[in-house]
């Protein structure tokens, strides 16, 4: 609520020439088109106050490089939201004109994030940065990789497209992610505080979202890391993050056959209990009707690059074999049809949201994809102690 009253208050200032709007130029604006992780609602952030908006071939500076990268994500996360809004009225209820205008929008963003690439890796090859601002390079190279996925999950109405297509941008974000945890451990003494999301927030969603084993491990290990650091990031709290990403991996992973050479789960510090545990569909009456996906997929435990469903029954492998026919004589392409890493559509979780917190106790809800296509989400309610 403050932050979007704090948009909306900048958003009625006027283009002048004064000192008092450089300083809102210089330190405030900056600050809030940061926090556009924060919040759904959305108010376009006036380009008037900021320092720069268009890409050139070579960035001169990283705060000039920063400044357009912000400025990308925050109208790209605008776009997500409209997306979401259009999906959730109804095919019967939008025209094909705003879809074609919001797929026009989509183009020019991910247009604009390759470009944005392009000048940073330019401006990289002929500096040479010191160890701040190789933290801060790392910063935005992963907050870029990040919102390509994000956008790309957006246009594809569904986050699978985190489980094979996103693979190149989750390592890099967490390598970027490595670097700058290792080197604030080394560097800051006692608590602090930062208004940007840094490297919590994507840490613990790609450990949510990355079905991949080794690399949502590797983001689960960094909340660990950073939680001694000390540090507190916007309004993550760092204790409720590593236990939200790890009941996740757990509810999703339960009683599957851990990849060779995977460290499971029971090895990673246990900082909780689960008190309760509750799943209804009948709480997700109308929940997320926006995400909901019209095709029908196949529940594949064996491999993500095999054409060939396995799975432990006869009636199941029938079941897949069905659904992957259905998909392919509808025109889905064969990779949408495949679940990959053994994550099905059971097993997945939507999102996580906590409904409440005290000092020692945490409750969850979490929502999770129906049983069947095009049959109704379910909610799961858990109470979480700290111990």
């Amino acid at each position: 609520m403050h932050i979007l009253q704090g948009r909306r208050l900048l958003a009625n200032i006027k283009d002048r020439k004064t000192p008092e709007i450089d300083i809102i130029r210089q330190y405030l604006a900056p600050i809030y088109l940061r926090l556009a992780y924060v919040g759904n609602d959305r108010v376009d952030f006036p380009t008037h106050l900021l320092q720069m908006t268009t890409t050139p071939l070579k960035f001169a500076s990283l705060a000039d490089a920063r400044c357009v990268l912000y400025y990308l994500v925050d109208i790209g996360f605008t776009l997500i939201y409209d997306v979401k809004s259009y999906r959730s009225n109804g095919v019967t209820e939008t025209s094909d004109t705003e879809g074609n205008v919001l797929q026009s929008r989509y183009k020019h963003i991910a247009h604009e994030l390759a470009n944005w690439r392009h000048a940073f890796e330019a401006y990289l090859a002929f500096s040479d940065l010191n160890r701040p601002d190789t933290r801060t390079a790392k910063l935005l190279t992963q907050r870029h990789c990040l919102m390509i996925v994000f956008l790309d999950s957006m246009a594809s109405g569904s986050d699978y497209v985190c489980d094979k297509n996103s693979l190149c941008e989750f390592s890099i974000a967490v390598d970027c992610a490595t670097f700058t945890i290792k080197y604030d451990n080394e560097i800051m003494q006692g608590q602090s505080f930062t208004f940007e999301s840094e490297v919590t927030g994507p840490v613990y969603w790609i450990a949510a979202k990355c079905r991949q084993p080794a690399i949502r491990r590797r983001a689960l290990e960094l909340l660990y890391e950073r939680e001694k650091t000390n540090r507190v990031e916007s309004l993550t709290m760092i204790k409720h993050t590593i236990a939200m990403a790890k009941r996740v991996i757990e509810i999703e992973e339960e009683g599957l056959d851990i990849p060779h050479g995977t460290r499971p789960m029971q090895d990673y510090p246990n900082i909780y209990e689960v008190v309760s545990r509750e799943e209804s569909s009948e709480w997700a009456e109308g929940f997320l009707t926006d995400q909901k996906e019209q095709w029908p997929v196949l529940w594949d435990l064996g491999s993500h690059c095999s054409d060939i469903p396995t799975k432990l029954t006869r009636i199941t492998a029938a079941m897949e074999q069905k659904e992957l026919a259905e998909g392919l004589a509808k025109g889905w392409p064969r990779e949408r049809l495949v679940w990959p890493y053994g994550i099905t559509r059971e097993r997945r979780v939507l999102s996580v949201v906590v409904k409440r917190h005290t000092a020692n106790d945490l409750w969850l809800e979490y929502a999770r994809e129906p049983l069947t296509g095009g049959g109704e989400y379910r909610v799961m309610k858990e109470h979480i102690r700290f111990t």
